[in-house]
Order: C-alpha cells, then structure tokens, then sequence
C-alpha cells in the first residue's frame, strides 16, 4: 500500500525549521509572572474548546506564574489575544477551520497575536497540548507525573505557521491511567471504543451497539426473531449447531443483520438525539464472530467460499462486504468493523473489503500455538515474527482499512519473568503504519492484573508513536 508523508509529520518537519529561523521578534505570551495577552474564545465555543482554554491558562500559569484572562470574541475589548478554538479573528486570517477533520489542529501566529483552532470536536484541545509542549517544554510523563518547566518566558516564534492531526485516527492503550491525562496524551478511545467521555474532551470515538468486538453473539441474543431457525447457526464438525454464531454464507442470514444493524442504529441515535448532549452518532459498527474456534461453520456454502479463495476469512469477508453493500444504501458515513483473528486470520486471494469496511487484524501471542506464531515479546520487525509479519504485509495490500486488536505481552503467562519491549512496540507501532494501519487498540495491555517492567514508560512511548509512529523513539524513552 502506498502512502502519503503524515500531515502531522510534514509539518512538525516545517515548525522546526520555523523555529529555528525566525528572524523577526518572537511573540511573548508571558514573561516575569505577567502577560500583555487573553485568550480568547469564539461566541459559540464548545465545551472542548472551552476546556482547551483552562488548560492553556492553567499551564501558562505553572510555566511563568502570568494569570491570563478567559473572555468571549464579542466581548473583547481589543489588545493581544491568544485565539483559541473557531473565531471570527482565526477565520479572516486564513485559519478558518470549518472544514477541517474532527482532530486537525493548527498553530498560527498573526501580527503579535497567536491562533489556537482545530476542527470539532477536538482539534482546538489538541492545537492547546501541541503548543504547550512545542513552545513550553511541557511533558506528560505518567498519569502522577507532569513536567511543566518554569520559565522566565514562554515564546512563540512571530511567523509561526503550523498545521496537523496525528496520524492513526483511533489511539487506545488497554488499561487506562484516567483522565484528564490521557487525553492530554491524545488518547481518543476508551473501554474498548465503549465509553463516552464526553463534551468537555471532545468526545471520543465510541462504537455503535451491540459491542466493538465479537458482536455476532449479541446480535443473536437481542434479536430472536430475526435469527429463528436452524439453518441460520453456525454448522460445526458434528453436525450440530453452534447457537452463538450465525451462518455467514447463508443469504437470508445476510439480509436478517442488515436489518437487525438498522434497528441497532436508529436506536444508538435516538437515544443521542433524546439526551441532547451534542455527542456525534457512532461511525463503527462491529460484525466481528463470537470468540475462539467453537464457531466455524463448517456447511457446504462456507466450506465452497473458503475453498475458492484459499482461506475461511474469505467466509467472514464476504459477510461483511454484503451486509456493508447494504448499509451502505441508508447510511454512506458507517463503517463496517470486521476481523482476521485465530480460524480466519490467513490473507484471502480474490477477494477484497469494500471501502466501507475495516479489518481488524489481532495475532495471539505464540502460547496460544496458533499459526504463524507471534512473539509479543519482540518487535515485529524480528526474526522470530516473519510470519505475522508477512501476514499483515498481505492484508495490507488488498485492506483500504486496518486497524488491530494488538497483544503486548503473553495473554495466557501473566506474571511468569519480567521483561521491557519499549523499543520493540515502538518499531511495531512503524511498521503498523507503513502497512496503512488506522485504527490501535491494545487489549489490557498495561491493567493491574498484568505484570510489566517499566509500564509507564511504555505507555508513555506508545501514546505518544501513535501520534507519530514516523518519529525516532529514542528521545521519548530518554
């Protein structure tokens, strides 16, 4: 797959040297505990973007010991101003950022006075810890533990002019530390992509219902009569039906979850539009099949599609291409979740997602004797790992969506040795990226009941290549 150099990456490359260079004064935000400026905020400024603000002044105030005042556009009197979120001063200065996407930031620094905006619903949020950490040397080291340098003055070079976003769009680190740190990491996911967090952080990305993963069983469950008959179950080698996973070949089945997914949709909305909150509809929906092997249908119809391309993830691809096709009549904005795990993980050969559909790829680790065997233990750039490795290689070149369900540790061996792979997740979050990877969940990966040498450190080092994963690690860890 051929990708394009990241935004974010073009233009940290293009801030450094503007940086460096700035011939011209630079804009002094506060100096000696006093400042010339306030920040000022849009008249129909989000909860985000006012959030984005307290932060600001809030480490303005730490870094310099300046209280800067919060006032609305119509109401500011004139004077230095710091503009944060979408306003009328940003838009007629060529920072207008309507349009931008939902995490776009930019930074721009407009005849002594400075633009902090971004797209909705958190761009601005993220613009805020981009120029704190940029301009003031700030670092969120762990969820205890923030560096805020006390300096004599916090400067902004006077022709900045910066612009990106991070470049996976979903970022979640299993085991979360809390907030507001991780979403002062720019974490964007939580629970599993199952909990909401709200306005005040510019919301998160949340899956509609039933669930992120293993979705098919729910579906089941809650919709007993849509899936009523025998032949709609998954047909095992005995010749039973396993009754918490559906047939995927079967054409009545297709049709029963394109209808069973409407409901769960127009449910998902009317229950957003009912609490008024604001918070944007759900984008994802799971069709991923029930967990482990118990259910693989083994009927002449998954059998044949299996056969003619070479793998039975051709079987659960196929489901989701047709139920996507469907959906994709009343809702062009969704996207149909699916995944390449133990049964059928192997690339399929003539046969392609959709454009609206994304594949989750999650490799267990080698205990797990599942083929090719993958050491979570080691980068995926090791030896030890060509097989998983080619295996997403493959997957890469026929997915316009990846995403992964990743391990980074032995799932089954919970506390049996110690062991650090910072710098092997760091290379493993690269190549993720240059296989065209999106979406990053890593499943408990750092939660009380696992055992990790230095697990603040990895998280850290993670949250941070996901912003991005083109970045030398190095600096992070030391």
């Amino acid at each position: 797959m051929t990708r394009t150099l990241p935004l974010v990456t073009l233009l940290a490359l293009s801030s450094v040297g503007c940086l460096a260079s700035a011939s011209a004064p630079p804009l002094v935000l506060a100096r000696d505990g006093a400042s010339d400026y306030a920040l000022v905020l849009g008249a129909q400024a989000t909860e985000a973007e006012r959030f984005a603000a307290e932060e600001l002044a809030l480490f303005l105030e730490r870094g310099t010991g300046a209280e800067l005042p919060v006032v609305s556009e119509p109401e500011f009197s004139g004077g230095r101003g710091i503009y944060v979120g979408q306003t009328v001063f940003a838009a007629k200065h060529g920072a207008d950022a309507a349009g931008w996407g939902g995490e776009e930031w930019g930074l721009r620094a407009v005849d002594g006075n400075l633009v902090v905006t971004g797209g909705r619903p958190r761009g601005a949020l993220y613009g805020v810890y981009e120029l704190i950490e940029r301009s003031g040397g700030v670092r969120f080291l762990d969820a205890r533990t923030e560096h805020v340098p006390r300096l004599p003055a916090w400067t902004v070079p006077a022709d900045l002019t910066v612009r990106g976003r991070p470049v996976f769009a979903r970022r979640e680190i299993g085991g979360s530390r809390g907030l507001p740190f991780d979403v002062r990491l720019r974490i964007n996911s939580f629970a599993n992509a199952w909990r909401q967090v709200g306005a005040r952080y510019g919301y998160s990305i949340k899956y509609g219902s039933p669930y992120t993963t293993h979705a098919i069983p729910r579906y089941i469950k809650d919709f007993p009569d849509l899936f009523d008959q025998d032949a709609f179950f998954a047909l095992n080698e005995s010749g039973n039906r396993y009754r918490h996973q559906l047939c995927m070949s079967h054409p009545e089945v297709r049709q029963r979850v394109g209808i069973a997914l409407r409901r769960y949709i127009e449910k998902d909305r009317q229950a957003i539009r009912e609490a008024g909150t604001g918070e944007p509809f759900p984008t994802y929906y799971a069709l991923v099949p029930d967990d482990g092997t118990a259910g693989k249908c083994v009927c002449d119809g998954c059998r044949a599609l299996a056969d003619a391309h070479g793998s039975y993830a051709a079987v659960v691809l196929d489901f989701a291409n047709t139920v996507a096709a469907d959906i994709e009549r009343d809702y062009p904005d969704l996207v149909l979740a699916t995944s390449a795990y133990t049964y059928y993980r192997d690339v399929p050969a003539g046969i392609r997602p959709r454009a609206n559909v994304l594949v989750g790829i999650a490799q267990l680790g080698a205990e797990f004797n599942t083929a090719p065997a993958r050491d979570t233990l080691r980068s995926m750039l090791h030896p030890l790992n060509a097989g998983p490795r080619a295996e997403w290689e493959g997957w890469s070149k026929i997915s316009p969506r990846l995403g992964v369900h990743d391990y980074w540790g032995p799932w089954s061996q919970q506390a049996v040795w110690p062991y650090v792979n910072v710098r092997g997740t760091a290379e493993t979050i690269a190549f993720y990226d240059r296989c065209g990877l999106t979406h990053f969940f890593v499943e408990a990966a750092l939660s009380d009941h696992r055992y990790f040498s230095f697990p603040d450190l990895l998280y850290y080092v993670g949250a941070r290549m996901l912003l991005d994963p083109r970045q030398p690690p190095e600096p992070l860890i030391d």
